[in-house]
Protein backbone atom coordinates (compact mmCIF):
# COMPACT_ATOMS: atom_id res chain seq x y z
CA UNK A 1 0.00 0.00 0.00
CA UNK A 2 1.32 3.56 -0.89
CA UNK A 3 0.76 6.36 1.21
CA UNK A 4 -1.59 9.04 -0.57
CA UNK A 5 0.59 12.26 -1.09
CA UNK A 6 -0.05 15.17 1.59
CA UNK A 7 -0.19 18.46 -0.19
CA UNK A 8 2.76 19.64 2.52
CA UNK A 9 5.12 16.39 0.89
CA UNK A 10 4.14 17.18 -2.47
CA UNK A 11 4.78 21.38 -2.13
CA UNK A 12 8.10 20.67 -0.12
CA UNK A 13 9.42 18.23 -2.54
CA UNK A 14 8.05 20.77 -5.89
CA UNK A 15 9.28 23.70 -3.92
CA UNK A 16 13.41 21.94 -2.89
CA UNK A 17 13.33 21.42 -6.81
CA UNK A 18 12.75 24.31 -8.00
CA UNK A 19 15.42 26.37 -5.23
CA UNK A 20 17.41 23.28 -6.29
CA UNK A 21 17.42 23.99 -10.13
CA UNK A 22 17.59 28.28 -9.79
CA UNK A 23 20.77 27.52 -7.45
CA UNK A 24 22.14 25.19 -9.65
CA UNK A 25 21.47 26.83 -13.05
CA UNK A 26 23.02 29.99 -11.33
CA UNK A 27 25.85 28.95 -10.54
CA UNK A 28 29.04 30.09 -12.41
CA UNK A 29 31.37 27.05 -11.91
CA UNK A 30 35.04 27.53 -12.58
CA UNK A 31 36.41 26.62 -15.77
CA UNK A 32 39.21 23.95 -16.09
CA UNK A 33 42.23 23.97 -17.99
CA UNK A 34 42.98 20.31 -19.77
CA UNK A 35 46.36 19.23 -21.06
CA UNK A 36 47.57 15.77 -22.02
CA UNK A 37 50.64 14.56 -20.19
CA UNK A 38 53.36 12.24 -21.28
CA UNK A 39 54.86 9.34 -18.75
CA UNK A 40 56.78 12.35 -17.09
CA UNK A 41 53.95 14.03 -15.90
CA UNK A 42 55.06 16.57 -18.37
CA UNK A 43 52.56 18.53 -20.81
CA UNK A 44 53.51 16.35 -24.84
CA UNK A 45 55.44 18.94 -26.87
CA UNK A 46 53.18 21.72 -28.62
CA UNK A 47 50.34 20.49 -26.24
CA UNK A 48 47.72 23.28 -26.23
CA UNK A 49 45.57 23.56 -23.58
CA UNK A 50 41.56 22.68 -23.74
CA UNK A 51 39.36 24.79 -21.35
CA UNK A 52 36.35 23.18 -19.74
CA UNK A 53 33.65 26.04 -19.16
CA UNK A 54 31.71 23.72 -17.15
CA UNK A 55 34.64 22.83 -14.70
CA UNK A 56 35.59 19.39 -12.97
CA UNK A 57 32.96 16.45 -13.17
CA UNK A 58 30.85 14.68 -10.91
CA UNK A 59 27.78 13.91 -9.11
CA UNK A 60 25.69 15.39 -5.96
CA UNK A 61 23.07 13.98 -3.83
CA UNK A 62 21.19 14.72 -1.25
CA UNK A 63 21.03 12.30 1.88
CA UNK A 64 17.99 12.12 4.78
CA UNK A 65 18.64 10.41 7.73
CA UNK A 66 17.24 8.76 9.33
CA UNK A 67 15.49 7.15 6.39
CA UNK A 68 11.79 8.04 7.76
CA UNK A 69 9.25 9.88 8.11
CA UNK A 70 6.17 11.82 5.46
CA UNK A 71 8.94 12.44 3.35
CA UNK A 72 10.69 9.85 2.64
CA UNK A 73 7.83 7.33 2.57
CA UNK A 74 6.46 10.18 -0.68
CA UNK A 75 9.05 10.16 -2.06
CA UNK A 76 9.46 6.02 -2.25
CA UNK A 77 5.91 6.14 -2.83
CA UNK A 78 6.20 8.13 -6.15
CA UNK A 79 9.97 6.12 -7.09
CA UNK A 80 12.33 8.97 -6.65
CA UNK A 81 15.73 8.30 -4.45
CA UNK A 82 16.74 5.09 -3.17
CA UNK A 83 18.22 3.72 0.13
CA UNK A 84 21.72 4.76 0.64
CA UNK A 85 25.01 2.26 0.86
CA UNK A 86 25.62 3.61 4.13
CA UNK A 87 22.27 4.43 5.14
CA UNK A 88 19.65 7.09 5.15
CA UNK A 89 17.82 7.83 1.82
CA UNK A 90 19.83 9.30 -1.05
CA UNK A 91 18.26 12.00 -3.45
CA UNK A 92 20.50 12.50 -6.78
CA UNK A 93 20.03 15.53 -8.46
CA UNK A 94 19.34 13.75 -11.42
CA UNK A 95 15.65 13.86 -9.96
CA UNK A 96 15.74 17.58 -10.26
CA UNK A 97 16.86 17.54 -13.54
CA UNK A 98 14.38 15.50 -14.54
CA UNK A 99 11.55 17.12 -12.34
CA UNK A 100 12.10 20.49 -13.42
CA UNK A 101 13.84 19.47 -17.13
CA UNK A 102 17.16 21.81 -16.84
CA UNK A 103 20.70 19.62 -17.68
CA UNK A 104 23.46 20.33 -15.31
CA UNK A 105 25.35 18.20 -17.49
CA UNK A 106 28.44 17.49 -15.65
CA UNK A 107 29.52 20.02 -13.71
CA UNK A 108 30.56 18.98 -10.16
CA UNK A 109 29.82 22.62 -8.81
CA UNK A 110 26.08 23.17 -10.34
CA UNK A 111 25.35 19.73 -9.23
CA UNK A 112 26.50 20.31 -5.66
CA UNK A 113 24.79 23.63 -5.73
CA UNK A 114 21.46 22.24 -6.43
CA UNK A 115 21.98 19.38 -3.50
CA UNK A 116 22.93 22.06 -1.01
CA UNK A 117 19.65 24.02 -2.09
CA UNK A 118 17.77 21.06 -1.82
CA UNK A 119 19.03 20.17 1.26
CA UNK A 120 18.16 23.57 2.81
CA UNK A 121 14.72 23.46 1.60
CA UNK A 122 14.59 20.30 3.67
CA UNK A 123 16.12 21.79 6.16
CA UNK A 124 14.06 24.67 6.95
CA UNK A 125 11.30 22.34 7.27
CA UNK A 126 13.22 20.09 10.12
CA UNK A 127 14.32 17.42 8.18
CA UNK A 128 17.98 16.17 8.86
CA UNK A 129 19.59 16.80 5.41
CA UNK A 130 23.10 16.97 3.87
CA UNK A 131 24.63 17.64 0.38
CA UNK A 132 27.23 14.97 -0.45
CA UNK A 133 29.03 14.82 -3.68
CA UNK A 134 31.76 13.15 -5.62
CA UNK A 135 34.10 13.90 -8.45
CA UNK A 136 33.97 11.82 -11.62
Amino acid sequence: MTLAPTTTTLDLYLEACKNAMNAGMNNKPTPMSVVRVGLDDKPLPNEVPSIIMEGLCGFAWVTIRPARGAFVQFMKSIGKGHNGYYGGYEISTNVVERETGVNFGQSYERKMAAAEAFAATLQAWGINAVAEGRLD
